[in-house]
């Protein structure tokens, strides 16, 4: 009997010591809000397959940026690149660095209304001098896709021609003015269109628009940085790959 005993004690020991490691294993990731849809579907996943915990911080993308020169705590990162002043904030570990995906700006119109081709470089110029209305988000906002699409006009010798028929709009407002009919075309990244009543368009051609890469860094104060690597390596994993082109991320190459 006392035998027994001491074997169930023994067990109960292990079975709770055991709890408390996968308990302590949790890590946290810090990325920007417009990547959460393919985040909820792999984290899971992973979680799964390793036991280990994955605390998400979303934010903007100036905001996750700041997360991380501060130093507030986090075991992953997953930023728009370059950003020099993270990497040089000695809060990650440079040499950490992975590209998981990248993000286009494409456009969207609403619902049966005329698309316009953005094939090709010529074509996208020519389609942006039609059209009666524009919206993007305002750079000055600091907002990633509105200060890449800005950039495409410029490559196009277009900023002239077009601002008269520009509408600025805040984060996240920029296809709302589309279905208010505010703006007859809306850009942003392109992955990021999920707006009932929006109807999807294209990317535009990487010659004007080029793609912005999602960097992973590893903290260099993890207290888990194994968990992290590994959390890394699983999220530009050919399995991760397959999600990001299903949600119109480009794959990494």
């Amino acid at each position: 009997m006392k035998t027994i005993c001491r074997l169930a004690l023994a067990a109960i020991l292990v079975l709770g010591l055991s709890s408390v490691v996968r308990a302590q294993t949790e890590i946290t990731l810090v990325t920007m809000a417009g990547i959460r849809l393919p985040l909820d579907e792999l984290l899971p996943r992973f979680e799964q397959k390793t036991g280990i915990k994955v605390k998400l911080v979303l934010g903007g993308v100036a905001p996750t940026a700041n997360h991380v020169i501060k130093g507030d705590p986090f075991d992953l990162a997953i930023l728009l690149a370059p950003d020099s002043e993270a990497l040089n904030s000695s809060n990650v570990v440079p040499t950490s660095a992975v590209t998981i995906a990248s993000l286009a700006v494409g456009a969207g119109v609403a619902h049966g209304t005329p698309k316009p081709d953005l094939s090709t470089p010529d074509a996208a110029k020519r389609s942006l001098l039609a059209a009666k209305s524009l919206s993007y988000a305002d750079p000055a906002g600091l907002s990633a896709a509105g200060t890449s699409f800005a950039g495409t006009l410029k490559k196009l010798g277009i900023v002239d021609q077009v601002q008269p028929k520009v509408k600025l709009a805040k984060g996240g407002q920029v296809m709302p003015a589309v279905l208010k009919g505010d703006a007859e075309i809306g850009f942003v990244f392109y992955n990021e269109i999920h707006e009932e009543g929006i109807d999807l368009v294209g990317e535009l051609p990487a010659q004007i628009s080029p793609r912005l890469r999602l960097v992973a860094l590893i903290s260099s104060h993890s207290a888990n940085a194994a968990a992290a690597k590994a959390l890394e390596q699983f999220l530009s994993s050919p399995e991760a790959q397959a999600v990001y082109k299903a949600q119109r991320m480009e794959p990494a190459s």
